[in-house]
């Protein structure tokens, strides 16, 4: 019989699972031998040559208006996988982009709640792609996204479904002026 049965409480510093259940510490202080040695800093300075992400992927704005952005991406050789598709992670990317923008157009700044991607058809020889993204809900707290992908002979490749969460502040620039290269 178990101790709480008993009427004694039961001693939970024993519970082998007790460290994954308490509040207040990150995943590293979870590690075996964790507390022991203090915690180093990074020394070594992170490369900022590529500030922003979505320069890095060649995406850029092609219209926006209230709720709706298109984008495009030039296709480079590196984006494909060992099969010669497009990689996944990049129309994701591409979709998250385009959906973000969507919702920044009703002026504040949001974070990716959720994201669901169907790929439809596999993007090889694509030259370029073009994300469609508009909201279908734009709540006070919470907005959903429909985004289609399509490549340069207007062939579906994808479509994803994003909600966002409104942080409540005012963002500092449009869609537009995110887009644009210094």
């Amino acid at each position: 019989m178990s101790q709480e049965r008993q009427g004694t409480p039961l001693d939970r510093s024993e519970n082998p699972y007790r460290r994954f259940f308490t509040r207040d510490r990150s995943a590293r202080d979870l590690l075996p031998g964790a507390g022991k040695q203090p915690r180093r800093e990074r020394k070594e300075e992170m490369d900022t040559s590529c500030v922003d992400f979505r320069h890095a992927l060649n995406i850029e704005l092609v219209s926006q208006a209230e709720g709706y952005v298109k984008v495009s991406m030039k296709v480079l050789e590196g984006y494909v996988n060992r099969i010669g598709s497009l990689h996944g992670g990049l129309l994701y990317t591409l979709a998250d982009s385009a959906c973000g923008a969507a919702v920044l157009t009703y002026g504040h700044k949001a974070t990716t709640l959720n994201g669901n991607i169907d790929y439809l058809k596999p993007g090889i020889g694509c030259q370029e792609l073009f994300a469609e993204a508009r909201v279908i809900k734009h709540g006070s707290h919470v907005s959903v996204v429909d985004c289609q992908i399509r490549n340069e002979k207007e062939e579906l490749l994808a479509t994803a479904r994003l909600s966002f969460f409104d942080l409540g502040e005012k963002a500092q620039f449009t869609p537009e002026e995110k887009y644009k290269r210094k």
